[in-house]
């Protein structure tokens, strides 16, 4: 799922001029923020944004166009007033914006009381842009914000008909009459969030004065029979999004480090630049799976660019060499033992056979002396037998070096 965090303070404002591929564009820029954390500048490809707000494949003239009209857009947070400690602010949607000719990339700029909402919000409201990318208007995608905001609330804010269309961004001058705002946006937009996304919502007018409805109030419900899963499929194959990483090339010892709620896309997508470096990248992902405790994809994708877990791997490569050099040193000790015990009997070998025997009757004599000092496990012949070899071994190799 690509999820969102929109800040409420986003979704309650009071723009007119966003067009609905421009709403789309905005929510994927969030996600593109929320998914790198605080940066300066973001990069992301033109061809995912194309797909996932329906802007012409075949050139740039129209993308391009879509982001001259945001550079000159400004937003007023908050219009419902639901985030108390919000203070008043404006600000544009984009500071810049950059393509970068023949690479497919483009880098924006956030400005910084926008980004600062977007990475930070007081109150935010968790969004499906994949469901969202599937709709078809612009109201609808409004409306549904809003009623997502209030989901969970004791009950949506009773709206003035003006104030309705202010968050809804209908234009001066249409749908004058409000039986055409009734049927052309609130009636069309209410009928696809039903049946396209996981709430389910009702209305009620008011009238306050005389016989003309003057406010009007939502009831929201979760939509029982959506399955977000499916709608996600189905909206990747609407939009024809094959544009993401197979997981069927990441290792085995990736995955498995690899939190299974984090076996997602656009981790996929975050991770596949460091598979030349297993060690950088399994030592990372451990690193963010024992200190993150917010924004894991952001906090992944720095600790892979500024290898936090370097310290980590260094400490772990002297204590894996102290071990391994311990190892070393006693298959080094084995060695010399099985070469020395090897001489000895070749040495003993080569010796007459009486002097073979008399050798090893000297040998036993004297561990039969030294069983009257040292005390072997009962029926435990097997021992006295290496140290009768053991002492035997000794005796030669001083025989055959003298």
């Amino acid at each position: 799922m690509m999820k969102i965090y929109k800040p409420s303070a986003m979704i309650q404002t009071n723009v007119k001029d966003l067009t609905l591929t421009q709403r789309k564009i905005i929510n994927f820029l969030i996600y593109v923020a929320q998914q790198e954390g605080d940066q300066k500048l973001y990069t992301t490809n033109i061809s995912t944004i194309k797909h996932m707000c329906n802007i012409k494949k075949t050139e740039n003239l129209d993308f391009k166009e879509q982001f001259r009209a945001l550079k000159k857009i400004d937003i007023e947070f908050n219009y419902l007033n639901k985030d108390k400690k919000n203070v008043w602010q404006i600000t544009g949607v984009l500071s810049s914006a950059e393509v970068i000719e023949n690479s497919g990339k483009m880098i924006f700029e956030i400005p910084y009381m926008l980004r600062e909402k977007i990475l930070n919000p007081n109150i935010y409201t968790p969004l499906n842009i994949l469901l969202i990318a599937g709709l078809k208007s612009k109201y609808a995608i409004v409306l549904y914000e809003l009623l997502r905001d209030y989901l969970y609330s004791p009950a949506f804010p009773k709206l003035t008909i003006n104030d309705l269309r202010n968050l809804l961004g209908v234009e001066e001058g249409k749908y004058k009459l409000f039986k055409d705002l009734k049927k052309w946006v609130i009636g069309k937009a209410m009928k696809e969030i039903n049946e396209k996304t996981d709430i389910h919502c009702s209305y009620i007018l008011i009238k306050t004065k005389g016989n003309c409805y003057s406010h009007i109030q939502f009831h929201i419900k979760k939509n029982k029979d959506f399955d977000v899963d499916a709608s996600d499929s189905k909206t990747l194959l609407e939009n024809n999004l094959h544009l993401f990483f197979d997981p069927s090339i990441l290792p085995n010892e990736v995955l498995e480090v690899l939190p299974q709620e984090y076996r997602i896309n656009s981790i996929y997508s975050l991770i596949e630049p460091y598979l030349n470096d297993l060690d950088l990248l399994i030592s990372n992902i451990e690193y963010a799976n024992k200190n993150c405790d917010k924004n894991y994809p952001a906090y992944l994708k720095l600790a892979l660019k500024n290898d936090y877990a370097k310290v980590n791997r260094e400490v772990k490569e002297k204590k894996d060499k102290i071990v391994q050099d311990k190892k070393d040193h006693i298959l080094e000790k084995k060695n010399q033992e099985k070469l020395l015990k090897q001489n000895a009997w070749d040495y003993y070998n080569l010796l007459p056979e009486g002097e073979q025997v008399n050798f090893r009757s000297v040998a036993k004599e004297k561990m039969s002396v030294a069983l009257k000092f040292i005390k072997f496990p009962e029926g435990r012949k097997d021992i006295i037998n290496a140290q009768i070899e053991k002492d035997m071994i000794v005796e030669l190799e001083q025989r055959r070096k003298g």
